[in-house]
């Protein structure tokens, strides 16, 4: 789709004040003079001094990746509950997103559904894992979204309004920020060299804090094109602006989804937009055109039905601009007119999954921070539940054994849940169960700052029966502030998928990414793929990893040369972890891939020369339970047999493991419509993080010259002595001795 005709040019509005209601379209709400220390004020000097503090070592980004090593240590020192490489990752960010908002969001969802509301759950509460993030910035307590999205896309903590740059960076300082030593490169980048897709979608602009920690290198948030670099004093010729690094240099030239808002900043001011603004660039250069001809297969997606209509098949990138700005709250949005974050979501993962590599993409729902620093806790709910919405979707139309989804906030807002009000209270209303010391009720959710403190001329609170309920209410705060602030305690983490038992804990937000990375197989740090272990033979990749049986004959083919003769050792390793993680479709079929390496070994050894022995190192408390019929599927229920509740049991159990399948009483439930998936995890009597080993005799099997000795019971010990008399190595007795007698 090729892009726009000349218009007149509009005027530009200056950002409006918000006022008691809310405003037709979402308004810009961050101020950097705040954010880094200043007074706010109408005019901005560019001799700024940030007034805050970074500790020095924090300057240097080995700093966090140091930390983040030491994290991941700790987590792959315990109990690893699968091997799994994450071929795709999809990282989900709720800006503004405290554990207020998803406790408040849970109950808002359970009382639509007319519930009382506190027992219901949001999708991604449903997932396996969780942890807790910290996010403070370098050189703030609190932080805001250009600091954060550095940390956990980047891993590594910056300045407070710095993109993709390191701490020794200050504020507005653009020579520092170009400086090659202070420039860092995020999970995107390391994506794509490996080979993976990679986009965005955001419900914000394409050049917000969020999404451009994923591809922007800035001294300053705000300076999203030309236009804005220059109002901040700084040459826009020399300091390129964000939008510019998006579609003109590594890694955002090379996403293949960018889907948000922001048209404006990409259009000069001579060219009217498709939502029929004017654009902001002052440069004349037309950004959108410059993507088109570096894309020459790549569609532009204006509104919703654009975006439902495309072929993603035949476009090779795409980029959807769906407002001049941000986008609209879902609630004020013109459905027909702007796609849902799970439409996006949908087509973004629609794309990205064509390529065999996999994919990365970071998914935000942006416009839950603007609900909050609107102090309007309806649209930031409402912006919740559909953020929870495409989690569920990204969720169900994905493969959870290969694609990793992560979900966090950046930070948190200053609203609270008060007082004691009783189950099923409106979230949105007041709190009927408490008063304040003159008798007057209070609304259950507060903020701490925000523009409505509801006094009467002296300075009392007034009641709020007739004010809140409403979606779009403004909220009672304590302090008066033109907008609510973000807050600085930890924020939720929930994964799903391979090495999501990663996700859990206290974490710096820097190591997210690196944690990802691990999952992944990306970037220069440690990684899952690392680990020496290789993919059961159910999972491999056929022409990438040989066969034990392969292996095995390779192996015996180089020793053999040797005239003297040799000692090999062959394993089976992968049994071990099948049974560990209570899967015996994995165990069972390394079982029997150990079986044709044995048998490979027979067919072309000598017999007379060569001893095989087969052995095992330890058991598993796995068993064959009850009296099935002959035939009766391995892997599947028992059939012939039920418990005292007239429910049949499966034909193979493990004593100790995750899954018990019992209801909420406490009783078996039926497994006829689980059991027999190939990664269905078997039953256990004894809940535990994993499968244990058992401590009962294990099997000795033997071939060839002094296979004899290899009988009854012994000591595992001593078998490597039995081998050695038999090879006539060593220091003890050997068969080679009674040759000398």
């Amino acid at each position: 789709m090729h892009l726009f005709e000349m218009h007149l040019l509009f005027p530009i509005l200056e950002l409006l004040a918000l006022a008691g209601t809310a405003l037709s379209r979402v308004q810009e709400v961050h101020n950097v003079l705040e954010l880094t220390g200043q007074k706010a004020s109408r005019e901005f000097s560019t001799d700024v001094a940030n007034g805050k503090y970074t500790p020095p070592e924090e300057m240097d980004p080995q700093f966090w990746y140091k930390i983040a090593d030491e994290e991941i240590a700790k987590r792959l020192a315990l109990p690893q509950l699968n091997t799994d490489k994450a071929k795709n990752v999809i990282m989900f960010l709720g800006d503004g997103m405290p554990l207020a908002t998803v406790t408040a969001a849970r109950i808002l969802k359970g009382q639509r559904q007319g519930k009382t509301g506190e027992e219901s759950s949001l999708s991604f509460e449903r997932f396996p894992y969780s942890g807790l993030s910290r996010t403070y910035c370098a050189n703030a307590q609190v932080p805001d979204s250009a600091c954060t999205a550095t940390a956990y896309l980047c891993g590594v903590k910056t300045n407070i309004i710095n993109i993709g740059v390191s701490a020794a960076v200050n504020f507005n300082n653009c020579t520092a920020s170009q400086d090659p030593a202070n420039r860092l490169t995020s999970i995107a980048e390391w994506s794509q060299d490996s080979g993976k897709s990679t986009g965005f979608v955001t419900t914000t602009t394409l050049t917000h804090a969020s999404p451009s920690g994923a591809y922007a290198k800035t001294a300053n948030r705000m300076w999203q094109c030309d236009t804005d670099v220059t109002k901040y004093g700084v040459d826009a010729s020399t300091c390129i602006d964000m939008a510019t690094q998006l579609v003109t240099q590594t890694p955002g030239k090379n996403f293949e989804v960018m889907f948000g808002g922001g048209m404006g900043k990409f259009l000069p001011k001579t060219v009217r937009d498709s939502h029929g603004k004017i654009g902001e660039r002052s440069d004349g250069v037309n950004l959108l055109a410059r993507w088109q001809a570096l894309h020459a297969k790549g569609a532009l997606v204006t509104n919703r039905k654009q975006l439902l209509s495309l072929n993603v098949s035949t476009a090779t990138n795409i980029i959807g601009a769906f407002q001049s700005g941000l986008m609209d709250f879902h609630m004020d949005a013109d459905a027909s007119y702007q796609p849902t974050l799970s439409e996006l979501t949908e087509v973004a993962i629609k794309k990205l999954s064509q390529n065999e590599n996999g994919y990365f993409v970071f998914i935000e729902g942006g416009l839950i921070d603007y609900g909050n620093h609107y102090t309007q806790a309806g649209y930031a709910l409402d912006e919740a539940l559909e953020f929870e919405k495409a989690i569920e979707l990204a969720r169900n139309i994905t493969d959870i054994k290969d694609t990793l989804i992560v979900v966090t906030a950046d930070h948190g807002h200053a609203v609270s849940i008060a007082g004691y009000p009783g189950r099923g209270t409106p979230i949105l209303g007041v709190n009927q169960h408490d008063t304040d010391i003159n008798g007057v009720k209070y609304s259950v959710l507060n903020y701490a700052a925000g523009p409505n403190q509801y006094l009467d001329e002296n300075g009392q609170r007034i009641p709020l029966d007739d004010i809140l309920g409403p979606d779009d209410a403004i909220m009672p705060s304590y302090i008066a502030k033109e907008i609510g602030v973000h807050s600085g305690e930890d924020v939720g983490v929930w994964a799903s998928g391979p090495q999501s038992h990663l996700f859990t804990g206290v974490m710096q937000q820097s190591t997210i990414p690196h944690l990802m990375a691990y999952a992944s197989c990306v970037g220069s740090g440690k990684k899952v793929c690392d680990n020496g272990v290789m993919n059961y033979h159910k999972k491999a990749d056929a022409k990438e990893e040989p066969t034990l049986a392969e292996m095995t004959r390779k192996a015996i083919e180089v020793v053999s040369k040797n005239e003297e003769g040799y000692f090999l050792f062959v394993e089976g390793g992968l049994i071990d972890y099948g049974n560990h993680y209570n899967s015996p479709t994995y165990s069972l079929d390394e079982t029997l891939q150990f079986e044709q390496a044995v048998q490979e070994a027979l067919g072309i050894t000598v017999p007379e020369e060569t001893l095989i022995v087969v052995t095992s190192d330890h058991a598993h408390p796995l068993t064959i339970a009850g009296y099935p019929g002959r035939g009766t599927p391995i892997l599947g229920l028992n059939q012939n047999d039920a418990d005292v509740n007239g429910i049949k049991y499966a034909t193979l159990n493990y004593a100790v493991g995750t899954e018990q399948y019992l209801d909420e009483h406490g009783q078996r439930i039926d497994l006829s419509d689980k059991i027999g998936a190939e990664d269905f995890t078997h039953p256990s009597y004894i809940h535990g993080n994993i499968g244990v080993h058992a401590g009962e005799d294990v099997g000795i099997f033997a071939t060839g010259p002094q296979s004899h000795l290899f009988s009854g019971m012994m000591q595992q010990s001593t078998i490597p002595h039995i081998l050695a008399y038999a090879l006539c190595v060593g220091d003890g007795p050997t068969i080679c001795d009674n040759d000398e007698d």
